[in-house]
């Protein structure tokens, strides 16, 4: 998976990835359960110390963007071709984080 971060510098909110699923703050993705025909942007914000699922949130924390799935086409006979989905990439996968407001900033803001 690629990472890229906005900012220069600062804190960042923590993510891992396991067995396919990205997890930022409390929030889990099954990235292999969300890819689909066209690519997937997946958005999560922030409001302090919780975390929202594409709404909500005062701020980004992070973005997942999943590539569309590829297929192999086999041709079985004249009259029947076999699609099949290829697996995930987790190598084509990004992801993009957002620096954390720090408590001050937040304050000022409001």
């Amino acid at each position: 998976m690629r990472v890229k971060k906005i900012g220069q510098g600062g804190e960042y909110t923590d993510f891992s990835l396991q067995d396919g699923v990205v997890t930022v703050g409390t929030i889990d993705v099954d990235l292999a359960d969300r890819q689909s025909d066209s690519q997937q942007i997946i958005t999560i914000t922030r409001t302090g110390d919780e975390f929202f699922l594409e709404k909500g949130g005062r701020d980004y924390a992070a973005v997942i963007e999943i590539p569309p799935k590829k297929y192999i086409e086999e041709i079985v006979s004249e009259d029947e071709t076999l699609i099949t989905p290829i697996e995930l990439d987790i190598h084509a996968v990004v992801i993009t984080l957002w620096p954390v407001r720090s408590s001050e900033n937040i304050q000022e803001e409001e």
